[in-house]
């Protein structure tokens, strides 16, 4: 999908479609205090009212100052002024995610599609509501580490023995939602499309953190990497294409659920195309040697 068709795919995706046509808060998950967030003046005067934490102004102001974000002639794409801006209603305003680094990263590519202040706070705040489970720190990543942990026992038992702890370590895919490892923002874009989706799998993240490790897997154990070099390998897998990796991903769905005769017998009943139910029944299976 070429960028100009991005938007509307998102705002659908989100749900922030209907937010645009009713101009209606959202009410499910965040808890605080909601400025006035629409459009115009009252916009800018909740945001330019509110003063941060210095420990969140110094970190937010550090984490963009960094981003580089300039056309091929030199000119600024964004302002990162107004990136501060939109992160400190997030933080004020978001009690759930709270600020992790990344998010400035992540709020980039939201500019990049709309241009009005109000819009990319709210498209922003649609897309974290919709992958609290998948990247925010304290609410769905570690539970991720879990789940990948099992699913790398379950289907390469000798390389998850070799990767002992090293699973754990590897947060910041889940927390920049695999923002670093793509070649290109179309392709970050094309990967985050999929995952909100929820298909083919609930938690597909997971799969894909797997697909990641199945590129690096014979070198780690053909030169017997220790951690930190095993780390440095996957901290290095970039360049990536968003449908080479998402078609990877997808075969190696479909040999798991393969395996779903082995655990036919659990009395754990997952929901359709649930990976971590499937995971639960597969560990619930192992311990009563199914």
């Amino acid at each position: 999908t070429h960028t100009g068709n991005r938007l509307p795919l998102f705002l659908f995706l989100t749900a922030a479609r209907l937010w645009r046509l009713q101009r209606q808060h959202p009410t499910p998950r965040w808890h605080g205090p909601i400025p006035a967030l629409d459009a115009g003046p009252s916009f800018k005067s909740s945001a330019d009212s509110l003063q941060p934490d210095p420990p969140f102004f110094f970190s937010t102001e550090s984490d963009v100052q960094r981003l580089y974000i300039k056309d091929a002639q030199g000119n600024p794409l964004v302002d990162k002024k107004q990136l501060e801006k939109i992160l400190l209603l997030n933080y004020v305003c978001n009690l759930n995610a709270e600020y992790q680094q990344g998010f400035h990263e992540m709020l980039l590519l939201f500019r990049l599609l709309v241009e009005k202040e109000h819009e990319i706070y709210w498209l922003f705040q649609f897309f974290l509501q919709k992958t609290e489970n998948s990247c925010i720190i304290n609410v769905g990543v570690q539970k991720n580490l879990v789940i990948l942990k099992a699913l790398i026992a379950f289907m390469d038992p000798i390389f998850a023995k070799h990767l002992g702890q090293v699973v754990s370590s590897l947060f910041p895919w889940f927390c920049l939602f695999f923002q670093r490892v793509f070649k290109s923002f179309e392709d970050v874009w094309r990967m985050w499309e999929v995952f909100l989706t929820g298909h083919p799998c609930k938690n597909f993240q997971v799969i894909i953190a797997y697909t990641m490790l199945q590129m690096v897997r014979d070198q780690i154990l053909r030169e017997d990497l220790e951690e930190e070099e095993i780390l440095m390998l996957c901290h290095s897998i970039v360049d990536l294409d968003a449908d080479d990796l998402i078609t990877r991903a997808c075969n190696i769905y479909e040999l798991f659920l393969k395996h779903e005769d082995k655990v036919k017998n659990s009395t754990i009943v997952p929901c359709s195309r649930d990976l971590e139910g499937m995971i639960l029944m597969i560990s619930h299976a192992r311990r009563v040697n199914l």
